[in-house]
């Protein structure tokens, strides 16, 4: 963080963008203040950087700061989790912070094919904003139902993957624009048999 670092930071990105420290104690980084941003410039980024060195210095855990491009688009949720009665599914929603608030989620097999995946975004309550919402252009789907696909089937060849989320996976109205998963959170099965014990233990 000497001024030459951001120097060369400030050279090779492209604002506006988002600041975010990357730590295994926190799965909700924005209610840790650990997401900031649309960052517009060096100063903002400068900011960023020292207010997240200072959450950092605060934790335990090993810990670093990503930057990422701000993305447009309609926030998802895509993830692989424990849903009876397939033991695993993979799981469809509303997504960001959204995710809670609305509850907009549905469930399918892991060996769902592309058009039961495409059908199942437009089952969401949600499926609106996918259209010509409020005059504004479609949403480019596809990129979510192929992501969606290969996560499906990454959890189903491993078996040491218990969970995955990919929260936000923002989709684009023009494919052109940058998109993807701003946020991806596995765990591994020994992970959360850990977590377990140690529940159990208190």
């Amino acid at each position: 963080e000497t001024p030459v670092e951001i120097d060369t930071l400030d050279c090779r990105l492209e604002y506006p963008l988002f600041a975010k420290l990357d730590c295994i104690e926190l799965s909700h980084k924005t209610e840790a203040g650990a997401v900031l941003g649309p960052l517009r410039d060096r100063d903002s980024l400068e900011d960023a950087l020292h207010r997240l060195d200072e959450i950092a210095r605060a934790s335990s855990q090993p810990s670093q700061i990503v930057l990422q491009q701000s993305v447009k688009g309609v926030e998802l949720l895509i993830g692989v989790s424990p849903v009876e009665p397939w033991g695993r599914a993979l799981v469809l929603g509303l997504g960001g912070t959204m995710t809670e608030i609305h509850d907009d989620v549905i469930a399918l097999p892991l060996d769902a094919t592309e058009e039961e995946i495409r059908s199942g975004f437009a089952r969401l309550r949600s499926a609106p904003l996918f259209e010509n919402f409020r005059g504004a252009s479609p949403v480019y789907l596809d990129t979510a139902v192929n992501a969606a696909l290969k996560i499906a089937r990454l959890a189903s060849a491993s078996a040491i993957i218990y969970e995955i989320e990919a929260n936000p996976f923002v989709a684009p109205r023009d494919v052109r624009d940058p998109h993807g998963a701003v946020d991806v959170r596995i765990t591994l099965r020994d992970e959360h048999e850990a977590r377990l014990e140690n529940e159990a233990e208190e």
